[in-house]
């Protein structure tokens, strides 16, 4: 099942890249070349009546429908990140015991309230490429992963990084952490960036204050994985190991034998292999990456 995503923004081809080749079998470059205006606003929809139901509640005199695009899953944005999810994150979890404390929210459905509740318009709704949380804590009806991992393979790294604090909006801070993972073929590279929130401090001599009580969702973690030779094939990782917060997985401390996920860079580098050996499958690449192409 391939998720859909409606833009009420201005998509624009970069300079050179006219509409056929927009419309090519190429979407994955000629996404990433696009410019998206990050200020306007995107809404996330599953289907047809929650996007009728959205353009219904949009505020103004016109809404603006440049194009619409259908990302089919496919092999490379599968493993971007299921991979995370399964080996990376699950694993480690498994492997402290906690296995059946942590619950799969994969290819869950959520909205602003929880799964199973419709917002009247204004929040949107979304489904998370990988998710899940512990048990018992969201272990009930209308709850919140804690972690969401969202892959990029056509989808831009701008639109991901919209799509991370969209998460932890609709979620009204239950989602602690989003994942996110962008692979550039042009560059040969992945980014993993880690997305997390902060409360925003008060101002000097406030005591509660609106702006006290804000919430800001930033990356706290950037990770390049680079092809950095062919044959044999080669991947150098940036910025060390993946690490996420134990606290904010389980919503609790650790305890003995218990401590934060952590993915080192050996197995990112795995990771990265599985990723290309996709892509090969996919665009029926030899072990070479796609400079030039």
């Amino acid at each position: 099942m391939g998720s859909i995503q409606h833009q009420a923004l201005s998509r624009t081809p970069a300079p050179g890249l006219s509409k056929e080749k927009m419309d090519s079998r190429s979407s994955a470059a000629a996404l990433e070349e696009a410019e998206v205006d990050p200020t306007m606003k995107t809404i996330y929809f599953t289907n047809v009546d929650n996007l009728f139901l959205e353009v219904d509640c949009a505020k103004g005199d016109a809404l603006l429908v440049q194009r619409m695009f259908e990302y089919p899953l496919s092999g490379p944005h599968e493993q971007l990140h299921s991979w995370l999810y399964n080996r990376g994150i699950y694993d480690a979890i498994r492997d402290m015991g906690l296995g059946r404390g942590w619950r799969d929210l994969t290819a869950s459905a959520f909205s602003k309230g929880g799964p199973y509740y419709s917002s009247g318009g204004g929040g949107g709704s979304g489904e998370g490429d990988s998710s899940g949380a512990p048990m018992p804590d969201r272990d009930y009806p209308g709850s919140f992963p804690t972690i969401v991992i969202e892959g990029g393979y056509s989808r831009s790294l701008a639109q991901l990084r919209q799509k991370a604090r969209f998460w932890f909006d609709i979620s009204n801070h239950d989602i602690k952490i989003v994942i996110l993972a962008k692979l550039i073929l042009a560059q040969n590279k992945i980014i993993l960036e880690r997305w997390e929130e902060r409360q925003r401090d008060p101002r000097m001599g406030a005591t509660t204050t609106r702006r006290g009580s804000e919430w800001v969702a930033s990356c706290h973690q950037e990770i390049t994985i680079s092809k950095s030779s062919i044959s044999p094939p080669a991947y150098e990782v940036t910025s060390g190991d993946l690490v996420l917060s134990f606290r904010q997985l389980f919503l609790r401390d650790p305890r003995a034998g218990e401590g934060d996920v952590v993915i080192p860079v050996t197995e990112l580098q795995w990771y990265a292999a599985e990723v290309w050996a996709e892509v090969r499958n996919e665009i029926g690449l030899g072990q070479g990456g796609v400079t030039g192409r």
